[in-house]
């Protein structure tokens, strides 16, 4: 029983958006349990609201995910990383001219999508909405590597997390152009339902995850 209440031993549930698991937790979950070997890390991609709702619900220790919803009174809300949407267009596109864009270019234009319910349809939704235009998504697809596929042949343009677009760029043709807008800078959060009361393992994860950030914050502070 030792072993489990000091963090050597344990499962870790963590529920992430797709964005948080391809931008921001191979590397940790790796040193993670490189210093932790006898700790199992059972994590699951989900939508952002999602997320909230399995930690709320006790289905997971820890989620990462982006504030779309009001947050439940019983949840602990810490900040995490932050990402900047980007444009991509297939080469020869006539936004691919471009290296910044706005709304209403992309809107003037068919769009590939993430599937229903995905953050980036959620602010491209809102943003239009606001805007009093119509979204035309004409496919959607379900990851990254899709979305990136689907554009580099022609079939559309599409919103995507900047860094993944830039992976992305390595393997297919694609044209990034910056997104001028302010909701294209995303600010992810990680949530518990109480660090206090989390199994040790995840305690330890927790602050795993959060401890790069935090001296980065103090590192700032310093004169």
């Amino acid at each position: 029983m030792e072993s489990f209440s000091s963090g050597v031993r344990g499962l870790v549930r963590v529920c992430a958006s797709m964005s948080a698991i391809t931008q921001f937790l191979s590397e940790p979950l790796r040193s993670f349990m490189d210093e932790h070997p006898n700790v199992q890390v059972q994590l699951e991609e989900r939508l952002s609201p999602m997320v909230v709702k399995a930690v709320a619900e006790n289905a997971a220790d820890v989620g990462i995910f982006l504030p779309l919803v009001a947050m439940p009174p019983n949840l602990e809300q810490h900040g995490y990383h932050s990402d900047r949407l980007a444009l991509i267009t297939p080469k020869g596109h006539p936004l691919s001219l471009r290296k910044a864009v706005t709304l209403p270019d992309l809107l003037a234009h068919d769009l590939i999508g993430l599937h229903t319910g995905s953050a980036i349809n959620i602010l491209l939704n809102r943003a239009a909405q606001e805007a009093r235009r119509e979204v035309n998504i004409k496919i959607q697809v379900t990851s990254f590597d899709a979305l990136c596929t689907m554009v580099s042949t022609g079939l559309g343009i599409a919103l995507l997390p900047e860094s993944m677009a830039r992976r992305n760029a390595r393997t297919v043709p694609l044209h990034i152009c910056r997104l001028d807008e302010p909701w294209a800078r995303r600010q992810f959060a990680l949530c518990v339902r109480s660090r206090t009361t989390l199994p040790a393992a995840a305690q330890l994860l927790m602050d795993h995850l959060l401890a790069p950030l935090q001296a980065g914050s103090e590192k700032e502070r310093q004169p």
